[in-house]
C-alpha cells in the first residue's frame, strides 16, 4: 500500500520528507545542552520523537527517555547536531541519544 502526497510527512517548509533510520548511538546522558538543542517535547512513545526530527531540515538526531512521572515534562529533544558535536557523557541519566545513520 503506497501513500499519496497528502499522506507522506512533511517538514516545516511543506516539503516531503526522506526516509531516515536512527540507530542507539549513546546510553545513559543528560539533557542536550542548549546550543545542541532545536525543541523539546512532551511525547508518548519513540517513534513520535523520531518523526519530529524527520520533519526537521536541520535534526541530526534526537534525545529520547521513557515518559517521566511527570506527564508535563519533557521526553524529547531534537539536536541539530551529532553524538559527537554533543559530547555526550554517560551519567547514568535516563535519557538516549539517536543519531541519523543515512
Amino acid at each position: 500500500m503506497s501513500m499519496s502526497n497528502a499522506q507522506k510527512a512533511r517538514n516545516k517548509d511543506g516539503k516531503p520528507c526522506t526516509w531516515r533510520v536512527f540507530k542507539n548511538a549513546s546510553v545513559g546522558n543528560q539533557a542536550l545542552r542548549p546550543s545542541s538543542l532545536i525543541s523539546s517535547h512532551n511525547i508518548i512513545g519513540l517513534e513520535e520523537c523520531s518523526f519530529l526530527c524527520i520533519t526537521q531540515d536541520n535534526c541530526y538526531g534526537f534525545n529520547y527517555r521513557v515518559r517521566p512521572s511527570t506527564i508535563y515534562t519533557a521526553n524529547c529533544q531534537l539536536s541539530n547536531s551529532s553524538v559527537k558535536m554533543n559530547n555526550l557523557e554517560m551519567m547514568s541519566e535516563p535519557w538516549v541519544y539517536y543519531e541519523d545513520v543515512l
